[in-house]
């Protein structure tokens, strides 16, 4: 009784300090937003007025590209390069500007054999699959492909791209064929952008004569400006701006209108960058402002508007002031009245928010136990399921309501089955654990008595005196499947291909040693690469096998004490005769002739002997590689010199990768399997060492592994 009769004071002083600060508030309000109204509506019109301007400098630019292609008889890459660039550098929302011929099925290979002439060797027509991938075009009657393109940098991926193979892009593309003028099209993501970089293509056809004497014209193809939406945005004038400081927070967002009077989000900007776009449900607009524009076809909606918690006035400020003195009397007078409540208040708020708390913590322990994605089973002390997660239910077939209660052998087969309860009573009586705390894989049994291969992990823990197991299982029915198939590969391909390419490889060589003078140049030239494939065929399969014993941990290491300068000559003297195919010289040298190392001699001469053959393969004809033995107090290096080109930045995070190349065309010339380094750095990690490269002040490339000095203890 007592706390409702202190809440009738404290009602009435909220209800009339809000009522008097409320009329004083809104009137001045409303006289300043009057004014504010006008100022905004400008200032609305002049952004609109100004982003057309820019909209119709790029329609600009598109339509005198498209008068030089069809007043010119020919126009080559480096034409369009030198038409292009000026202009797109002084339209800064283009993103690209591009030529797109209409091409037949018929004049595909010519088109593809041009540009490849050009010096872009792997050009091809290309559209996207469903899954985002790069494909062959598919076979159509007529092809829209990307075919000169500036600025070539950062656009590199739309090059070829078949615009007619995507259903946005064609209906543009129909819609400028059959209006015979410019045709803008939706909102698109470019092959080169993201989602969060929308852009809008601008075609705009090139007709030309049939005939030089015939008055008649056909459209030849496009001049297209992928013209980036939030570029275009970023180019509206700064001026409209530094003119209305009285906005705070401006907000441009893009609709398109359709044929139906519906809008479709295009994109949008705020200024300042950090502002909240005003769209968001979460945020109300104070002010807006709704233009049109048209850009080819399409019709444009600008809404202009500002977000209400940025948006602020600078008013005559006395009435500002009476009001903050009245609600300042009537909060001082609210908190004293509310003093007077708080520790009430306080320990009952203290009591819901520990009830709350617990509340949640029971909720989403339960939550996270239903969305395990492992199965996850307790059971009591006698072996009944008290319960399973919907993994478990996915795993085992049954739902909860036919599993809680029963005993877990249920999901057991035979003979773990009978045996189970049994199990768990001699653990109850001598405490030895056979399976709690230990991960196991072992075999389940599903409700349609289907056998699965499972990883269990038991715990246990205890609950009002009550012991209850828990159970971690993880379905790998499908791993082990696919185990056995790598493992029957492996041995196919030691069986089925080691063997019979020995034998080619021996038949080879005794014909080459045999009789070189019975055979023409052309046959010398032909066994001479039958011999040199197999080598690298046997390399490559050399290279998988060892591979897939890393991964399985099968790799066998036989370490002994071994001089580190031995090594290095062996590894030399292995790669003398290879060296010589490339006319190499091989040097070494040496810092210490008592460097002992502890390790597998023929594993670390398998790294020495791939650092050579990659400084020999893309080394300069004529040229030295070298091969030093440094140390430290710890480390014994083996480092390999060479004065080839060098590995390139972007290359650098992926050569110790399985199949890296740095660039597919040279590595077929010189031969590879792109495993080499990968092994190597496997390898020299089992001797607790690191591989790595680095650029020499003379130029050199410096490939370089470590391991430890061996110290006899």
């Amino acid at each position: 009784m007592r706390h409702y009769a202190l809440n009738i004071p404290v009602s009435t002083a909220v209800v009339i300090g809000l009522l008097v600060s409320s009329i004083v508030f809104i009137s001045v309000k409303h006289h300043e937003e009057q004014k504010l109204r006008q100022k905004f509506d400008n200032l609305a019109f002049n952004i609109a007025q100004d982003l057309e301007k820019v909209v119709n400098t790029q329609l600009y630019t598109l339509g005198s590209i498209t008068t030089f292609f069809e007043t010119a008889e020919f126009v080559d890459r480096y034409d369009f390069y030198a038409l292009a660039t000026p202009l797109y550098k002084r339209s800064p929302a283009f993103q690209a500007i591009e030529w797109v011929p209409i091409v037949s099925s018929a004049e595909q290979a010519r088109y593809e054999s041009f540009a490849q002439s050009d010096g872009f060797s792997n050009f091809h027509f290309f559209e996207k699959s469903t899954q985002g991938e790069r494909v062959p075009s598919a076979d159509r009657d007529a092809y829209y492909p990307v075919f000169y393109l500036e600025p070539y940098q950062g656009n590199e991926a739309a090059l070829g791209y078949d615009l007619g193979s995507e259903s946005s892009r064609l209906a543009t593309i129909n819609e400028a064929l059959k209006s015979k003028s410019t045709s803008a099209s939706s909102p698109v993501t470019l092959l080169q952008a993201d989602h969060s970089r929308p852009a809008t293509l601008i075609f705009t056809p090139i007709f030309k004569k049939e005939k030089p004497s015939s008055p008649e014209r056909r459209i030849s193809g496009f001049i297209v400006g992928a013209i980036e939406i939030n570029r275009l945005l970023s180019n509206i004038s700064p001026n409209i701006y530094n003119n209305s400081q009285t906005f705070k927070n401006i907000n441009i967002t893009l609709f398109e209108i359709n044929n139906r009077e519906s809008r479709v989000f295009i994109s949008s900007k705020n200024y300042p960058k950090l502002a909240a776009p005003s769209y968001k449900k979460n945020v109300r607009a104070t002010m807006r402002n709704t233009q049109k524009m048209q850009i080819a076809n399409k019709t444009w909606e600008i809404v202009t508007s500002l977000n209400h918690y940025k948006y602020f006035f600078l008013p005559n400020l006395s009435p500002l002031y009476a009001t903050g003195i009245s609600m300042l009397f009537f909060m001082t007078f609210i908190f004293y009245l509310i003093s007077l409540l708080k520790q009430k208040d306080y320990a009952e708020n203290n009591l819901k928010e520990k009830t709350a708390s617990l509340m949640s913590s029971e909720k989403s322990l339960q939550a996270t136990v239903e969305n395990m994605a492992d199965g996850l089973i307790t059971i009591d002390s006698k072996g009944s399921i008290q319960s399973f997660n919907s993994a478990a239910e996915g795993i085992f077939g049954y739902s909860q309501t036919q599993v809680i209660g029963k005993n877990v052998s249920l999901l057991m087969p035979e003979p773990f089955k009978s045996k189970h309860d049994f199990y768990l009573k001699k653990y109850s009586e001598t405490g030895k654990k056979n399976i709690i705390g230990i991960g196991r894989e072992v075999e389940g049994i599903k409700s349609d008595g289907t056998l699965i291969s499972i990883e269990i992990s038991v715990s246990e823990i205890t609950v009002d005196d009550q012991a209850i197991f828990i159970g971690i299982i993880r379905d790998i029915t499908e791993y082990k499947k696919l185990e056995r198939m790598k493992n029957e590969f492996i041995s196919t391909i030691s069986h089925e291909l080691r063997t019979p390419l020995t034998s080619i490889r021996g038949a080879l060589s005794i014909i080459i040693n045999k009789s070189q003078e019975d055979f023409s140049d052309k046959t010398k030239r032909m066994l001479a690469t039958a011999e040199k494939n197999s080598l690298r065929l046997g390399q490559l399969i050399n290279d998988i096998l060892d591979m897939e014993k890393l991964d399985a941990g099968m790799l066998s290491f036989k370490e002994v004490i071994l001089h580190a300068n031995a090594i290095a000559k062996a590894a030399m003297e292995a790669s003398e005769a290879y060296a010589k195919t490339y006319h190499i010289t091989l040097s070494i040298q040496c810092q210490s002739p008592d460097l002992m190392i502890l390790g597998d001699e023929g594993r670390l001469l398998q790294v020495l002997a791939n650092l050579l053959s990659n400084a020999i393969k893309f080394s300069p004809e004529e040229s030295q590689v070298n091969i030093e033995v440094s140390h430290s107090d710890t480390m014994v290096r083996f480092t390999v010199f060479d004065q080839g080109e060098g590995v390139s930045e972007t290359f650098r995070p992926y050569i110790f990768e399985r199949f890296s190349q740095a660039d597919g065309s040279d590595t077929r010339e010189r031969g590879g399997t792109g495993l080499g380094l990968n092994i190597s750095r496997a390898i020299v990690e089992k001797h607790k060492g690191k591989i790595n490269f680095y650029r020499t002040p003379e130029n050199k490339t410096a490939f370089y592994f470590e391991i430890p000095v061996y110290s006899p203890k």
